[in-house]
């Protein structure tokens, strides 16, 4: 029960989203409001300041009482149909008055992940492999969904006009409707098909395809999941896009689940300056991707108690130090951070000031 529940929340709401933006949508609506939102989500957002927000609310686990906040914000550019967009945003994730900080830089051609104070680059390889697969996808399989058997239109039910409400200083039309999550759930497995294709192609494994029962399950616990849109009176296009999905645990399925009980996940994504140039220049002085899976490697090893050198075990990689001062009191800030009451976490995060 809880590896679908997982993947649900993972995967679900960013699908919702691209769909609704590449793909328009609709269902047992009034003809006006389907009109609406099929113009919305056929005009592109082209470059916009992004705000994203993800909340998940669990309850009756205990070691999760707080809700677990997803936060990302900055500039976006679309890459047209040639290469991934250009993006500088600021990402943290915050959990049991913990948080968790990184940036992600792409320029189109280049891609960087910043952490605890370093920019690290992603292989020009694998960035230039990508931008070959969406031009090669471009141009066999064009823009929409549609075009992969899935339907984002069918998505939404029973939408009605809320009336009128500014966001971000825009006039825009409120329009709200239901989730079908039964359709939902077919096209995420025709979307896996599709990426299953797309990462033999450039040699990932994609995610695996939810069975009929993993999507009964998800079915039975989901209860009435409702979505939002805010669609500009002058300019046609998404100004914000939200949805809530509350979730219930049956009794008997609750102890396979840690105690579970249910929850909501609340997503809601804002566009704001939509249309504006984002210009975006590479981090100088980036240093490469593998220094920071090492480094992650090893925080997370002793983080975990895994043995060191001369442990008795195999030696967990030791994380590549910042370069100046300033950087590497930073990163031991945020190492201790993960536990700071351990000892054993304070110890290893010395390794970042040397």
């Amino acid at each position: 029960m809880l590896a679908p529940l997982r993947r649900f929340a993972a995967v679900l709401l960013p699908t919702l989203l691209v769909g609704a933006l590449v793909g328009g949508c609709g269902g047992d609506d009034s003809k006006q409001v389907g009109e609406l939102l099929d113009k919305a989500f056929q005009t592109p957002i082209g470059s916009a300041d992004v705000t994203l927000d993800i909340e998940i609310q669990l309850d009756g686990v205990e070691q999760l009482q707080d809700p677990v906040q997803i936060s990302l914000k900055g500039p976006y550019e679309t890459g047209g149909d040639k290469q991934i967009p250009s993006v500088d945003w600021d990402i943290t994730v915050s959990a049991q008055n913990q948080s968790f900080n990184a940036n992600l830089t792409s320029t189109g051609d280049r891609a960087f992940v910043g952490f605890q104070g370093t920019d690290y680059e992603v292989s020009q390889a694998t960035v230039a492999a990508l931008n070959q697969q969406i031009a090669t996808s471009q141009k066999q399989n064009g823009r929409s969904l549609t075009d992969f058997g899935v339907s984002p239109r069918d998505w939404i039910v029973d939408a009605s006009d809320e009336g009128d409400e500014d966001v971000a200083d825009v006039a825009t039309t409120h329009v709200s409707g239901k989730l079908d999550i039964t359709k939902v759930l077919e096209d995420l497995n025709t979307v896996v098909q599709q990426a299953s294709k797309l990462g033999g192609q450039i040699g990932q494994q994609a995610p695996p395809e939810l069975t009929d029962e993993q999507k009964s399950q998800i079915e039975d616990v989901v209860e009435d999941p409702t979505f939002d849109a805010y669609v500009g009176k002058d300019d046609n296009r998404i100004h914000r896009l939200s949805a809530d999905v509350d979730f219930s645990v049956p009794d008997d399925a609750r102890d396979a689940v840690g105690g579970l009980e249910g929850g909501t996940i609340s997503f809601s994504i804002e566009f704001a300056n939509v249309g504006s140039p984002q210009p975006i220049e590479a981090p100088q002085g980036a240093r490469p991707i593998s220094e920071l899976t090492q480094q992650l490697q090893g925080l997370i090893g002793g983080a975990l108690g895994t043995p060191q050198a001369g442990g008795g075990g195999t030696a967990a990689p030791t994380p590549a130090p910042p370069q100046t001062d300033a950087q590497k009191q930073k990163a031991y800030d945020e190492c201790v951070k993960t536990d700071p009451t351990d000892a054993q976490v304070k110890a290893f995060c010395q390794v970042l000031l040397q």
